[in-house]
Protein backbone atom coordinates (compact mmCIF):
# COMPACT_ATOMS: atom_id res chain seq x y z
CA UNK A 1 0.00 0.00 0.00
CA UNK A 2 1.32 3.35 -0.77
CA UNK A 3 -1.44 5.29 0.82
CA UNK A 4 -5.45 4.99 0.75
CA UNK A 5 -6.45 5.10 -2.57
CA UNK A 6 -2.73 3.71 -4.42
CA UNK A 7 -1.54 0.74 -4.11
CA UNK A 8 1.00 -1.68 -5.88
CA UNK A 9 0.79 -4.78 -7.88
CA UNK A 10 3.19 -7.85 -7.39
CA UNK A 11 4.09 -6.84 -10.59
CA UNK A 12 5.18 -3.49 -9.61
CA UNK A 13 2.61 -1.88 -11.28
CA UNK A 14 1.01 1.34 -9.63
CA UNK A 15 -2.87 1.29 -9.32
CA UNK A 16 -4.75 4.50 -8.47
CA UNK A 17 -8.18 4.31 -7.73
CA UNK A 18 -10.82 5.94 -9.73
CA UNK A 19 -13.04 8.34 -8.30
CA UNK A 20 -11.97 9.01 -4.72
CA UNK A 21 -9.37 10.79 -3.08
CA UNK A 22 -8.03 9.88 0.70
CA UNK A 23 -5.55 12.10 2.96
CA UNK A 24 -2.02 11.68 2.00
CA UNK A 25 0.68 10.23 4.23
CA UNK A 26 1.74 13.06 5.65
CA UNK A 27 -1.63 14.25 6.98
CA UNK A 28 -3.24 13.29 10.32
CA UNK A 29 -5.74 10.81 8.71
CA UNK A 30 -3.25 9.72 6.21
CA UNK A 31 -2.10 6.66 7.96
CA UNK A 32 -5.84 5.50 8.32
CA UNK A 33 -6.47 5.82 5.33
CA UNK A 34 -3.77 3.30 4.22
CA UNK A 35 -4.90 1.11 6.88
CA UNK A 36 -8.36 0.73 5.65
CA UNK A 37 -7.22 0.26 2.39
CA UNK A 38 -4.95 -2.19 3.51
CA UNK A 39 -7.33 -4.31 5.39
CA UNK A 40 -10.33 -3.97 2.65
CA UNK A 41 -7.58 -5.40 -0.18
CA UNK A 42 -5.72 -7.59 2.25
CA UNK A 43 -5.76 -11.16 1.51
CA UNK A 44 -8.66 -10.31 -0.97
CA UNK A 45 -8.38 -11.08 -4.87
CA UNK A 46 -8.98 -7.91 -6.67
CA UNK A 47 -10.57 -7.38 -9.77
CA UNK A 48 -10.03 -4.64 -11.70
CA UNK A 49 -11.92 -2.97 -14.00
CA UNK A 50 -11.00 -0.01 -16.45
CA UNK A 51 -13.10 3.51 -17.52
CA UNK A 52 -13.55 3.37 -21.50
CA UNK A 53 -10.77 5.78 -22.96
CA UNK A 54 -8.86 6.00 -19.61
CA UNK A 55 -5.36 4.20 -18.51
CA UNK A 56 -2.76 6.07 -17.14
CA UNK A 57 -2.63 9.23 -14.66
CA UNK A 58 -0.03 11.43 -15.20
CA UNK A 59 2.31 10.04 -12.89
CA UNK A 60 2.13 6.97 -14.72
CA UNK A 61 -0.19 4.94 -12.15
CA UNK A 62 -2.78 2.80 -13.83
CA UNK A 63 -6.34 4.06 -12.98
CA UNK A 64 -9.08 1.73 -12.42
CA UNK A 65 -11.92 0.78 -10.31
CA UNK A 66 -11.19 -1.43 -7.75
CA UNK A 67 -12.93 -4.12 -6.09
CA UNK A 68 -13.24 -7.59 -3.86
CA UNK A 69 -15.32 -10.13 -2.83
CA UNK A 70 -16.09 -7.51 0.03
CA UNK A 71 -17.49 -5.15 -2.44
CA UNK A 72 -16.37 -1.81 -4.31
CA UNK A 73 -13.16 -0.47 -2.64
CA UNK A 74 -14.45 3.17 -3.75
CA UNK A 75 -17.21 2.90 -2.20
CA UNK A 76 -15.66 1.17 1.04
CA UNK A 77 -12.90 4.22 1.58
CA UNK A 78 -15.65 6.72 1.22
CA UNK A 79 -17.06 5.49 4.48
CA UNK A 80 -14.63 7.10 6.56
CA UNK A 81 -13.38 10.64 7.03
CA UNK A 82 -10.32 9.73 5.74
CA UNK A 83 -11.64 9.15 1.74
CA UNK A 84 -13.95 11.72 -0.06
CA UNK A 85 -15.17 11.26 -3.37
CA UNK A 86 -12.18 12.83 -5.81
CA UNK A 87 -13.40 16.57 -6.27
CA UNK A 88 -11.53 17.59 -9.22
CA UNK A 89 -11.73 16.59 -12.68
CA UNK A 90 -12.09 13.27 -12.21
CA UNK A 91 -11.53 10.14 -14.93
CA UNK A 92 -14.31 8.48 -12.98
CA UNK A 93 -17.58 8.10 -15.06
CA UNK A 94 -20.57 10.31 -13.74
CA UNK A 95 -22.66 7.21 -12.98
CA UNK A 96 -19.96 6.14 -10.69
CA UNK A 97 -19.19 9.24 -9.20
CA UNK A 98 -22.95 9.45 -8.26
CA UNK A 99 -22.68 5.79 -6.35
CA UNK A 100 -19.81 7.20 -4.45
CA UNK A 101 -21.46 10.63 -3.38
CA UNK A 102 -24.45 8.33 -2.19
CA UNK A 103 -21.92 6.60 -0.27
CA UNK A 104 -20.24 9.83 0.92
CA UNK A 105 -22.13 10.86 3.95
CA UNK A 106 -19.12 12.77 6.03
CA UNK A 107 -16.48 14.46 3.48
CA UNK A 108 -12.67 14.08 4.29
CA UNK A 109 -10.79 15.15 7.59
CA UNK A 110 -7.06 15.06 7.14
CA UNK A 111 -5.26 17.52 9.45
CA UNK A 112 -8.39 18.42 12.03
CA UNK A 113 -8.35 16.39 14.84
CA UNK A 114 -11.58 14.83 15.59
CA UNK A 115 -14.58 16.24 15.89
CA UNK A 116 -15.58 18.61 18.81
CA UNK A 117 -18.11 20.80 19.71
CA UNK A 118 -17.46 24.57 19.51
CA UNK A 119 -17.21 26.39 22.83
CA UNK A 120 -20.21 28.83 24.12
CA UNK A 121 -19.96 32.12 22.75
CA UNK A 122 -19.63 33.68 26.27
CA UNK A 123 -16.91 30.81 26.97
CA UNK A 124 -12.86 31.51 26.18
CA UNK A 125 -11.98 29.17 23.58
CA UNK A 126 -8.71 28.62 25.70
CA UNK A 127 -5.49 28.42 23.40
CA UNK A 128 -4.67 28.26 19.94
CA UNK A 129 -2.15 26.73 18.02
CA UNK A 130 -1.65 29.06 14.36
CA UNK A 131 -1.34 26.75 11.60
CA UNK A 132 2.15 27.27 10.00
CA UNK A 133 2.07 30.06 7.58
CA UNK A 134 4.79 28.58 4.93
CA UNK A 135 2.59 25.33 3.83
CA UNK A 136 -0.03 25.79 0.93
CA UNK A 137 -3.11 23.22 1.09
CA UNK A 138 -4.91 21.84 -1.80
CA UNK A 139 -6.36 25.09 -2.82
CA UNK A 140 -2.99 26.77 -3.23
CA UNK A 141 -3.95 29.43 -0.89
CA UNK A 142 -1.55 29.74 2.08
CA UNK A 143 -2.77 29.43 5.42
CA UNK A 144 -1.37 33.38 6.32
CA UNK A 145 -3.78 33.95 3.23
CA UNK A 146 -6.29 32.74 4.70
CA UNK A 147 -5.42 33.90 8.38
CA UNK A 148 -5.40 37.36 6.70
CA UNK A 149 -9.26 37.19 5.46
CA UNK A 150 -10.54 35.72 9.02
CA UNK A 151 -10.57 32.10 7.72
CA UNK A 152 -8.20 29.82 10.11
CA UNK A 153 -9.97 26.43 8.76
CA UNK A 154 -9.06 24.94 4.93
CA UNK A 155 -11.41 25.29 1.63
CA UNK A 156 -14.47 22.82 2.62
CA UNK A 157 -13.91 19.87 0.07
CA UNK A 158 -17.38 17.63 -0.69
CA UNK A 159 -19.55 16.47 2.01
CA UNK A 160 -17.59 18.77 4.91
CA UNK A 161 -19.59 21.06 6.66
CA UNK A 162 -19.08 24.87 6.80
CA UNK A 163 -20.61 26.04 10.48
CA UNK A 164 -20.33 30.24 9.58
CA UNK A 165 -20.90 29.78 5.90
CA UNK A 166 -17.87 31.07 4.54
CA UNK A 167 -16.48 28.67 2.82
CA UNK A 168 -13.77 27.22 5.13
CA UNK A 169 -14.04 23.94 7.57
CA UNK A 170 -12.33 23.00 10.37
CA UNK A 171 -12.41 26.69 11.91
CA UNK A 172 -11.19 26.40 15.22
Amino acid sequence: MVDGDTFVLRSGERVRVLGIDSCEMSSDHGPDAKSAAFSFLSGSQLTLSTEPGVDRDQYGRLLRYVSTNEGDMGEHMVTGTHTAVYAGQSDASPDRLRRLQAEDGNGRTCDEPEYSPAPEPDGDPGPRDEPDSSRDDDSGSSSSERRRSGNSGHPCLPGERDGDGDGYCGEG
